[in-house]
């Protein structure tokens, strides 16, 4: 089972201090280990404050799942993720609300935290078609802060993060590269690099 190390740590320090911060509402979120990504960004946001309303949105609920239960899986061996858009799941004690946010790109929301989770489509080459629908999204988004988590981000290229510019206010890297020193050494030889590209 995993545990949460100072890196992990780090970045719940770093998502806090952008909460608080009236000057940042949308901030990025990158790193080569998706599973650690996400579980630390909802670890997070669960303890925001004392009864944090937390929004999930997604475009498909059933991938979404998968991955969230292969997240779940390495640090809560029995956790089962269930949730359907009307029905939350629970993590630590709190609810976490779960819509499509290309379905709903143009319902208000205002939540503590939004957590946009997985975002590599709309930003992978080819898919700049898709940005509007998420720029529509966020501007209709009024939580205090929102979260946009990447998956597989590591190749250069395959993700143009530039389109993201104009409207997130920070970017964070999770370095795992401690935690799973055997993955990140697989990566960078199949990249053929000594670092990725963004670290």
């Amino acid at each position: 089972m995993e545990i949460f190390e100072e890196e992990d740590k780090k970045l719940f320090r770093e998502i806090k201090q952008s909460y608080l911060d009236d000057g940042i509402h949308v901030i990025l979120v990158k790193g080569f280990c998706d599973d650690d990504k996400v579980i630390d960004v909802l670890a997070a946001a669960t303890q925001i404050n004392d009864n944090p309303t937390i929004n999930l949105r997604t475009r498909v609920l059933g991938h979404t799942k998968n991955l969230l239960q292969r997240a779940f899986s390495r640090y809560f061996k029995e956790m089962k993720v269930t949730f359907t858009s009307s029905k939350p799941f629970v993590l630590a004690h709190k609810n976490i609300d779960v819509d499509k946010w290309e379905q709903n790109q143009f319902f208000p929301i205002s939540s503590d935290i939004s957590i946009y989770y997985p975002i590599q489509s709309v930003i992978a080459q080819g898919g700049e078609r898709d940005l509007e629908k998420l720029q529509s999204a966020i501007s209709n988004d009024h939580s205090k802060l929102i979260i946009l988590v990447t998956t597989n981000d590591v190749e250069e290229g395959y993700l143009d993060f530039s389109l993201l510019d104009d409207f997130v206010d920070q970017s964070f890297v999770l370095d795992s590269s401690r935690k799973h020193p055997e993955a990140y050494s697989i990566i960078l030889n199949n990249l053929n690099q000594n670092k990725i590209f963004y670290e």
